[in-house]
C-alpha cells in the first residue's frame, strides 16, 4: 500500500487530505466519515488490485462500503473549488481520486445486498463437451490434458461428490468471502480416498480464483464466469479443470476493478 501516484504533488495531496479532515470539524460539516480509522480503512479493502491478501472482516467491508460515498462527496466538493481557483495540479489528482472512489464504490455495492448480507456464489462443474472446446481453443487434448478421462468424480470442500464428466451440476454454494476452496478427484466412483487434491485456500479464495485463474468466458450478465484451473496429477501431468462462478449480483468487469495505488491520497 505504499506506492505513490506518479504526476501529482505533494502539496496537493495535503491540502485534499487537510480538507477531509477539516471538514469532520466544520459546524456546518459536509456528510463524511467521523474519523480517520474509517477514512483509512479503504487503503485496506480486501478487494482492490493487486491482491495481497487480507483478513478483512465482514463488518470491516460494510464500513468501507458506507464510508465510500461520504468520501468521494467531500472530493466532489474540493474539486468545485480547485476548479474556481483554477488550481490544474489539485484537480489532476481529485479527477483521478474521484473516479477510483467510484470504481470502488461499484465494486463494494456489487458484493452487499440491500439488506447488508453478503452476496452468495455457486460454484459448478462446466458441461464436459464445452470443457473441451475450451481445451482445445488453448490447445490443449483433452483426452490427455482433461479431468473426465482420468477421474470419476470430484468433490469441493465437504460437499457431495459428482461425476467428473456429468457437468453443470452445482459444486457448492459459499459466501463471497468463503476462504476453503479445496478440490478432491476420485479415481472411481466409491473410492474411500482421494487420488488428488487441490488446495486453493485463502481469504476471499472465490475473488483470488476470479483474478488468478485463466478467465476462458464473462457471460453478459456479469453474474457469471467461466475459469480454467491448471494443475498436476500423481504423474507430472499438466492437467485442467473447468469450473462456472455465479454470483448472486453482477461484478464489474476487470478492467474497472479499483487498484489500491491509487488510492494512496487517503493515506492519514
Amino acid at each position: 500500500m505504499n506506492r505513490g501516484i506518479t504526476g501529482f504533488g505533494a502539496a496537493a495531496i495535503l491540502a485534499l487530505l487537510a480538507f477531509l479532515v477539516s471538514s469532520c470539524n466544520n459546524s456546518n460539516p459536509v456528510k463524511t466519515v467521523d474519523n480517520k480509522a474509517d477514512l483509512a480503512a479503504l487503503l485496506d479493502y480486501p478487494l482492490t488490485l493487486p491482491f495481497e491478501g487480507t483478513s478483512m472482516s465482514w463488518n470491516e467491508v460494510l464500513t468501507v462500503q458506507k464510508s465510500v460515498p461520504a468520501v468521494r462527496d467531500s472530493v466532489l466538493l474540493q474539486i468545485e473549488e480547485a476548479e474556481e481557483i483554477g488550481d490544474k495540479e489539485s484537480l489532476e489528482l481529485l479527477y483521478g481520486s474521484e473516479a477510483e472512489l467510484g470504481r470502488l464504490q461499484t465494486l463494494a455495492d456489487s458484493l452487499v445486498h440491500d439488506d447488508s448480507k453478503k452476496i452468495r456464489c455457486t460454484v459448478r462443474l462446466v458441461e464436459i463437451d464445452l470443457s473441451r472446446a475450451y481445451m482445445e481453443e488453448q490447445g490443449y487434448a483433452p483426452d490427455e490434458s482433461g479431468v473426465f478421462e482420468k477421474w470419476q468424480q470430484v468433490r469441493l470442500n465437504n460437499g457431495a461428490r459428482l461425476a467428473t464428466a456429468q457437468g453443470v451440476n452445482g459444486l457448492g454454494n459459499f459466501a463471497i468471502d468463503e476462504d476453503d476452496f479445496v478440490l478432491s478427484f476420485y479415481l472411481k466412483e466409491g473410492d474411500s480416498k482421494e487420488d488428488v487434491t487441490l488446495d486453493l485456500s485463502q481469504a476471499w479464495s472465490l475473488m483470488h480464483l476470479l483474478h488468478e485463474m485463466e478467465l476462458v468466458r464473462r457471460y453478459s450478465s456479469g453474474r457469471a464466469y467461466d475459469l480454467e484451473i491448471p494443475f498436476s496429477d500423481t504423474q507430472g501431468e499438466q492437467r485442467f479443470f473447468y469450473i462456472n462462478l455465479e454470483f448472486e449480483k453482477a461484478l464489474p468487469v476487470m478492467q474497472r476493478w479499483p487498484r489500491s495505488g491509487r488510492l494512496n491520497i487517503m493515506n492519514l
